[in-house]
């Protein structure tokens, strides 16, 4: 299952608020889609960085609910045959997972800023999670933003 957190207590980012996608069992094949985008994180700053050029999060709100959509190119190692659904901002970009959830809306950060994706036991919470990455002893993907348009 798949979560948000909108968090500023990530030390890195000196008390920005921070969007984070966390991956609980990642059992649906959006979710192993998403995991297998690590492969192609640039090692960096204690993250893996997800250049826009093979994928990125494209964020909305609507009143309180947050939309997060994990969007991809096709990649050499990465099936996207499956996922239907196609980005608005890049026609050739797949829609890997989609995640919705309620949020205060002075607290969501903009739509335009990267996203971190952590990779959690199904018992974190929140504040484990937020623990871990600030430890740094293993490293969320920071997915870029999305990719500007012509």
């Amino acid at each position: 299952m798949t979560r948000a957190i909108i968090t500023d207590r990530i030390d890195a980012t000196d008390g920005a608020r921070q969007l984070v996608l966390v991956l609980d069992e990642p059992d649906s094949v959006g979710e192993q889609a998403v995991l297998a985008l690590g492969n192609y994180g640039y090692e960096g700053d204690g993250v893996l960085y997800i250049v826009a050029t093979d994928a990125w999060i494209e964020h909305t709100r609507e009143g309180d609910v947050l939309t997060a959509d994990v969007m991809a190119y096709p990649l050499t190692d990465l099936d996207v045959t499956a996922f239907t659904e196609m980005s608005a901002h890049a026609p050739e970009a797949h829609r890997l997972l989609r995640v919705r959830t309620t949020v205060d809306p002075a607290l969501c950060p903009g739509g335009d800023e990267a996203v971190a994706v952590w990779f959690a036991e199904p018992s974190d919470t929140d504040d484990d999670v937020i623990a871990a990455i600030n430890a740094a002893e293993e490293w969320p993907l920071l997915f870029a933003p999305r990719p500007a348009t012509d």
